[in-house]
């Protein structure tokens, strides 16, 4: 929104000074733009719900990290009653790829070393089945499958656009009922506050749902620093709360 009303100032302040230096009125009476506005309210309403339902599914993708990384956890501890079996060297690994996975999201790291450290869990499942705990080692590489699979599909979800056909109608369409609308004659000249509230609320919806739309596309965008780049990112305090209790586990294992 913030983003959003210095277009809307622009978009009246090119208006005032078309009517008071060049006695402008304008081209197009405002009810002759009827099917621009409705095309454009067409287009932002598929570009929304496409990109809304790879939002809806981004939301859980956090929270099926953690708790795959809680029952890599778990797993563990249910395979430490096989005797020999060290402990802290496994649990360490999970909650040092979960660290890994938090700083892969702030794009800390590349895509392929995220990978590569999903591959040295395998480490964790031959450990455990030389122990001989079998049934654990079998879960245990179960949840590696699965975080394998949000991985990717977090990777699809913020590298690929939706529509690009899409968003250049749409850019097309917010152009045009913006620059019509700013160039509009209302039938109700004489009501001057009226005629304003227009020329701010129709540019104000179509800019604002453009931009929204274009956040929302790729929901995990993070600076390094954790701040979200945008304002519709998913949170991620499922895998910050996981790596708490975690550490908390890890600190109290003896080495």
């Amino acid at each position: 929104m913030i983003k959003t009303l210095p277009i809307i100032v622009l978009v009246i302040g090119v208006r005032l000074v078309l009517e008071r230096f060049f006695s402008f009125t304008g081209v197009v009476d405002f009810s002759d733009l009827a099917p621009v506005l409705t095309g454009g309210v067409f287009i932002i309403g598929l570009m929304l719900g496409g990109v809304l339902s790879d939002y809806k599914e981004s939301e859980k993708i956090p929270g099926e990290l953690a708790s795959s990384l809680e029952t890599m956890i778990e797993t563990i501890r249910w395979a430490s009653l096989k005797p020999g079996l060290k402990v802290r060297p496994l649990v360490k690994s999970v909650v040092e790829f979960g660290q890994g996975l938090l700083d892969w999201f702030h794009h800390l790291k590349s895509p392929t070393s995220n990978y590569q450290d999903l591959e040295r869990l395998n480490l964790v499942v031959q450990e455990l089945d030389k122990a001989g705990a079998t049934n654990p080692a079998a879960r245990f590489l179960g949840e590696i499958h699965n975080i394998r699979k949000l991985v990717t599909r977090v990777g699809v979800i913020s590298r690929t656009g939706f529509l690009t056909s899409g968003y250049a109608l749409l850019d097309v369409l917010v152009i045009a009922a913006v620059s019509l609308t700013t160039l509009a004659t209302f039938k109700s000249d004489k009501a001057i506050l009226g005629k304003y509230i227009l020329l701010g609320f129709v540019p104000l919806i179509y800019v604002y749902m453009s931009r929204l739309i274009r956040d929302i596309e790729d929901p995990f965008e993070y600076s390094p620093d954790g701040i979200q780049r945008g304002a519709a990112e998913v949170e991620l305090f499922p895998l910050l709360e996981q790596k708490t209790r975690a550490n908390h586990y890890l600190d109290s294992l003896s080495e």
